[in-house]
């Protein structure tokens, strides 16, 4: 293991392979750049390959994109100095972020979508346009459609055009990432898991940015402690057809931060890459609490549109729905406050005054699940609010009422 720093800057040449290191003031990086690597990516954080000898724990990996990589690899090997690299390789550092640059312009993330539909196909492709190195993970024909004709965004911000995109249908063919986003639905995270395992490993973040509560607990049964990061999506998207996704309304942000509160490097590189890429962005000291606030009013909208089967302006102007929707809001701010998460005792009448000022037209997307016959996520919704809640002894009648009358869809239903 390295245990003090070496020069600024060093080229070490094997066998058909070429590896430059970097390090950089305000976070030790370690820059691997490879030509025919036998081990692409080895110096990730966390990793141990006894194969080749090599054990990396201190330095965090700046990666650079695969074209990036490869031509400044095929650059540096045409040089014979060590003046020529230092003057063709701009190491200098963001004093904010402590991001590497090339010319003064911040160098890419390399980041994996695992779950292209609209929340993920929408930020990444964003992400992509704005420069950074983004895989995407996806299947059927919407797979399909983004190897041949690449990805497109309608929206009303402006249209995002991407003619050629990275895209895979296994995480298996991803060697390293600095950030994994998990945005699959929710009944895939078990199944979706295990795949990030190698990748956690390698010293990818994984951030998921699915609904419910439950989510980081399954994923930290599975990955290392400190690979897991977490987050809130805020926007309205679905794909609209293989290869497109629609985004509905202004709303497209993105909320992420560490579970002890503590601040980090990583976070603040993804915020300047979301900045970069005019996605609206911040870090949360209090991501837990987050996820909560958001549960809280996707319960509600969820559990009323979807049994009610009305959108949220009817429910909210009659008195009998307006008080089951608050009672819902109340039982999970019951919940989570019960779990230790610091959740104001009036939130649930805060969120109420939100409603008032939704679109009428609003409903959950488990309304419209329910509509088409697909899968619902209740399980992660009110089912869970009920099941948290009667085992630490919290009254918990509407969302269990929720959850048995919707219980026949959950598997979904399609008509004749």
């Amino acid at each position: 293991m390295v245990t003090s720093p070496p020069p600024p800057l060093r080229i070490v040449r094997g066998y058909e392979w070429l590896r430059v290191e970097a390090y950089l003031p305000f976070c030790d990086i370690l820059c691997l750049l490879d030509r025919d690597l036998p081990f692409p990516g080895l110096f990730s954080h966390g990793m141990r390959n006894d194969r080749y000898g090599y054990r990396h724990r201190k330095w965090r990996k700046r990666v650079f994109g695969n074209r990036n990589r490869r031509s400044l690899a095929k650059q540096l090997t045409s040089l014979n100095s060590m003046d020529g690299v230092s003057d063709r390789l701009v190491n200098a550092s963001d004093s904010r972020t402590g991001s590497i640059v090339k010319g003064g312009t911040q160098m890419s993330l390399k980041i994996v979508i695992f779950g292209s539909g609209g929340v993920g196909g929408y930020f990444g492709a964003r992400l992509a346009a704005a420069g950074n190195d983004v895989t995407f993970v996806a299947r059927g024909a919407h797979f399909e459609a983004m190897r041949s004709l690449g990805l497109r965004v309608v929206n009303p911000l402006g249209d995002v055009s991407l003619p050629e995109v990275e895209v895979v249908n296994r995480v298996a063919q991803i060697k390293y990432a600095d950030f994994v986003f998990l945005t699959v639905k929710l009944w895939d995270t078990q199944q979706a898991i295990p795949e990030l395992v190698p990748l956690a490993e390698r010293g990818a973040a994984v951030i998921s940015f699915q609904n419910g509560v439950q989510k980081e607990e399954v994923l930290l049964r599975v990955l290392p402690k400190p690979s897991v990061m977490g987050g809130v999506s805020y926007i309205s998207a679905a794909i609209q057809e293989p290869g497109v996704i629609r985004h509905f309304g202004p709303i497209q942000n993105l909320v992420f931060g560490e579970f002890d509160g503590a601040g980090s490097q990583r976070a603040l590189e993804l915020l300047s890459a979301c900045e970069s890429a005019r996605i609206g962005a911040r870090i949360s000291n209090e991501i837990e609490r987050e996820i909560w606030e958001k549960f809280v009013f996707l319960v509600g909208l969820s559990a009323t549109t979807a049994t009610m089967r009305q959108p949220i302006g009817a429910i909210r102007t009659n008195e009998q729905t307006r008080g089951f929707l608050l009672d819902v809001m109340r039982e999970t701010v019951n919940v989570g406050r019960a779990r230790g998460v610091t959740l104001a005792k009036d939130y649930a009448d805060q969120q109420l005054e939100f409603c008032d000022t939704l679109p009428a037209e609003m409903t959950a997307s488990m309304y419209q699940d329910l509509l088409r016959g697909n899968r619902l996520e209740l399980p992660w919704l009110s089912a869970s609010v009920a099941e948290l809640g009667e085992k630490m002894g919290i009254p918990v009648p509407r969302n269990r009422a929720v959850t048995d009358i919707l219980a026949l869809y959950v598997a979904g239903h399609k008509s004749d």
